[in-house]
């Protein structure tokens, strides 16, 4: 039976001298039909490709109530009850034309026509059988079925179109790298899917070849049904429910998660050679793609990736940034990069700081590492497979030599045309280049952080003092801060602090003010690290609660002196308020150390009848005093000597966390050395040796008296024995207090085991 609703639509058409429809064999020559094909419009398609194919009145239809429907295969069938038997007749050869037609794009046909919906994605494309027809040997459900199956493949076709359309004409910069890639494979997928189909029509066109039927069609374009509607249900999992989503950060994650588990099960479980390559070709470039795209990013856009998230409250110039500046979720990262995430997320750190501190101070050797930055290309030939991926070594550690190498490996610029060169070929495993990919990634973080590193302690920085008139400081950098706080906090300028010591403890209590004090401090300062040092302007003593001091305490007045030092940034990034703190408490404990020790060293006595008794006593505390000032500056100039060598040492294979549990390490030392820890034992034996000092200070006192003094140093000395030994003992750290230890149990012999004339009566 024949539908005369649209005989319009069957009538003959003449076109470029011949009537259509025609056998085979009575075409026109035309051009192959493979060139510009992504180009199709309808007019060069009717001049170039099928010139006999019979066009229709424009038809509008959209599908579904539901505008949110993700890419919904409606397909008109054979309509209504009462005309399933409305057919119209065709031959089979003109459903072949018809379905390469469609194949190749056709937006609407006799069989085939688009049925559209601007709500879903950004263009909603698939094909629906538009007309029911029978042949007159292929019963009516088997056509279908057929049709069907066509209109499906061209779905898939077009919503891969729809895709890559949308990536790879979009404006440069707005689609994430990953989605670049994927799309010129997608690309290079329907490129190859039309050159087949040409290649079948043309091959039609030749004499003495067999007529091109259904089922030839279809035997010979599954494998590429296949391939397409893999692909096509890749990109409607990752890119659904809108084609906008490609501008999340989450989707490019969610891309790389998937493309990595398909590429671990298709290479053992597809015997389809095309799609396993295409697969894991996707997922290597994806993968390098999305690290270019994480370490090329500059500015604000640095922190785009959703598992490295930026604190607004705490910009690179603030001191806590290393800290809380950005955060890393790995319940969250891909997984492809959970191996080298850590080094990564220093990386990146070590990045922005680098870029935020060359922009600061002007430095062109620091800004040439802050230019875009992508990882190391892997290369797809001359790979060993047991090696792993080495880059070019730089003998020169200067910044400008790794920006040239990282310019060098720079990925080239995604091109917006559809003609794509063919896939590259990985002689490895995609698992194995992925994993020399990791590699070279690692090591690209590294060396970022090894030069934040080297700046950091090294230089180049230069800190211009706010005054025109001041000199400028070509010494701001951690090893000069380190060692001129150690020379002044810890005392290891001796000399140099010995006379700033003695100067301010023969001051009287009216003269020792914050400008006196300081002015004395200054002078040293200029001996121990230069009048142009930025550490001779920015370190000072402060007078605390002078006001509430009573009489002519002179302990009280030692513990009110407080170290303070402005360290600018970014040398505050590692001395930080914490740290400096510790600096603070450690001067003022050896400050008062330094007061006992220089109250024995120039006691003076009036009454001449103890004068021999209060020497013999003196030397005792001399004994202990200077026993206890060996032991603790020592081990002050060991631990320094040690932390400065380590901190130089592995400055070339370092990062700034490195250094700051090197250098937290190095300050805890410190601390325990001068008896500041934060626990029961410790803050004893402080309180014990403070004790100690307070009864030194007495030998300055007119009317000392030394039977008591005789009593107390006895008993403090055996307290303090006693208190040392059992918590060196619960700490497992006896051998490293012993000197001291054997001080006082020296001490504590003479006290308690001797008796001569010369001890005071008790």
């Amino acid at each position: 039976m024949v539908d005369t609703s649209d005989t319009d639509a069957v009538t003959s058409v003449n076109f470029v001298g011949a009537t259509f429809p025609c056998p085979w064999s009575d075409l026109p020559p035309v051009q192959p039909s493979s060139c510009e094909l992504e180009n199709f419009d309808e007019v060069s398609l009717i001049k170039k490709i099928q010139t006999e194919y019979w066009w229709i009145r424009e038809t509008h239809i959209k599908t579904g109530p539901d505008k949110n429907s993700n890419f919904k295969n409606t397909w008109l069938f054979s309509s209504e009850k009462g005309q399933s038997e409305s057919r119209i007749e065709l031959s089979e050869y003109q459903v072949v034309r018809e379905c390469l037609w469609a194949l190749l794009g056709a937006g609407k046909g006799f069989l085939f026509a688009y049925c559209t919906d601007c709500e879903v994605l950004v263009r909603n494309i698939c094909l629906y059988a538009r007309k029911p027809a029978c042949l007159t040997h292929l019963t009516y459900g088997a056509l279908d079925a057929f049709c069907v199956e066509i209109a499906k493949y061209c779905t898939c076709i077009l919503q891969i179109r729809a895709f890559t359309d949308f990536v790879l004409l979009a404006v440069p910069g707005t689609v994430p790298l990953p989605f670049i890639r994927l799309a010129e494979s997608c690309a290079r997928l329907t490129q190859d899917t039309y050159r087949t189909i040409a290649s079948l029509e043309e091959d039609a066109r030749m004499p003495d070849t067999p007529p091109l039927t259904l089922v030839s069609l279809t035997s010979k374009l599954q494998s590429w049904f296949r391939r397409l509607s893999f692909m096509a249900a890749l990109i409607l999992q990752v890119c659904s429910p809108q084609l906008t989503t490609v501008m999340s950060d989450t989707t490019s994650i969610l891309l790389l998660n998937r493309l990595e588990e398909l590429s671990c099960t298709l290479s053992h479980h597809l015997s389809d050679p095309y799609l396993v390559g295409l697969i894991n070709d996707v997922y290597i470039s994806a993968t390098e793609a999305y690290l270019s795209d994480l370490l090329s990013k500059s500015g604000g856009r640095l922190f785009s990736a959703p598992f490295l998230r930026r604190n607004s409250e705490f910009s690179p110039t603030h001191p806590m940034f290393w800290e809380f500046g950005i955060t890393l979720h790995k319940n969250i990262v891909p997984s492809v990069l959970l191996p080298v995430i850590n080094d990564v997320f220093v990386g990146v750190k070590s990045l922005t700081l680098l870029q935020t501190t060359a922009s600061t101070f002007r430095i062109p050797k620091i800004a040439e590492i802050c230019r875009p930055l992508t990882p190391p290309v892997i290369h797809c030939s001359n790979v060993g497979a047991d090696s792993v991926l080495e880059l070019d070594p730089l003998d020169d550690p200067e910044l400008h030599e790794l920006a040239k190498l990282m310019h060098s490996i720079a990925l080239k610029k995604p091109s917006n045309t559809l003609l794509l060169s063919a896939p590259r070929k990985w002689e490895n495993s995609p698992s194995r280049t992925i994993q020399h990919l990791m590699e070279s990634v690692r090591l690209l973080s590294k060396r970022i952080s090894a030069q934040l590193y080297s700046s950091l302690l090294q230089g180049p920085l230069v800190l211009t003092s706010r005054s025109k008139d001041d000199s400028v400081s070509d010494s701001f950098h951690l090893t000069h801060a380190f060692t001129c706080l150690a020379d002044v906090a810890f005392f290891r300028a001796a000399d140099r602090m010995n006379i700033f010591c003695q100067s301010l403890f023969l001051l009287r209590p009216g003269e020792r003010t914050e400008a006196e004090v300081n002015g004395m401090l200054r002078e040293q300062l200029t001996l121990i690290c230069g009048e142009k040092s930025w550490i001779h302007g920015h370190i000072r003593i402060g007078l605390d609660n002078q006001g509430n001091v009573m009489g002519d305490d002179v302990q009280a007045r030692a513990n009110a002196l407080r170290l303070w030092v402005d360290v600018p940034w970014p040398l505050n990034i590692v001395l930080t308020e914490k740290n400096l703190g510790v600096y603070q408490q450690v001067f003022k404990f050896l400050l008062m150390l330094k007061h006992a020790k220089w109250a024995l060293d120039s006691a003076r006595w009036a009454q001449s009848a103890a004068t021999h008794k209060m020497a013999i006593l003196r030397s005792r505390f001399l004994f202990v005093i200077n026993g206890l000032y060996a032991f603790i500056v020592d081990n002050i100039e060991a631990a320094h000597v040690r932390f400065m060598r380590e901190v130089t040492q592995l400055q070339d294979d370092c990062s700034l966390d490195t250094l700051m549990t090197s250098f937290t390490h190095y300050l805890t030392r410190i601390v325990q050395l001068c008896l500041l820890e934060d626990c029961a034992s410790q803050q004893i034996l402080n309180q014990a040796l403070r004790g100690l000092f307070e009864l030194c200070l007495h030998f300055q006192l007119p009317d000392v008296i030394g039977s008591h003094l005789a009593s107390e140093f006895s008993t403090r000395v055996a307290f303090l024995r006693t208190i040392l030994s059992e918590a060196m003992q619960d700490s497992g750290r006896r051998e490293k207090a012993t000197p001291f230890l054997h001080v006082l149990e020296l001490a504590h012999r003479f006290n308690t085991d001797m008796q001569t004339r010369l001890h005071f009566n008790r």
